[in-house]
């Protein structure tokens, strides 16, 4: 994850497309505060997210939602390793459910 600082009141954050779904970047952006404006932007295979503000706000905001999308990505990781586990976890029960009918 890249982060650019454009000026004073303005950062954004570039991240690679394989690392997070937009759908976990869109639940981090939710909680940066109204203080600021975000925009969320596809760019040759990154999401790019402009923050404008208040300085000190969007300093403040660019590392919680820093913080906040590492954790994402964490959470998105250990989804996916775990994905096959779940389902093999799924399918027993269900064999079992239709073994006992």
């Amino acid at each position: 994850m890249d982060i650019f600082i454009l000026g004073e009141g303005h950062k954004t954050i570039k991240i690679s497309k394989d690392s997070i779904s937009e759908i976990r970047l869109r639940g981090s952006l939710y909680w940066v505060s109204e203080e600021v404006s975000w925009e969320l932007d596809e760019i040759n295979g990154h999401w790019v997210v402009d923050i404008s503000g208040p300085s000190d706000v969007v300093n403040s905001e660019a590392s919680k939602l820093n913080v906040s999308i590492n954790d994402n990505i964490l959470r998105q990781k250990l989804s996916d390793e775990s994905y096959s586990t779940r389902e093999k976890i799924i399918q027993n029960a269900l064999n079992k459910l239709a073994q006992d009918e």
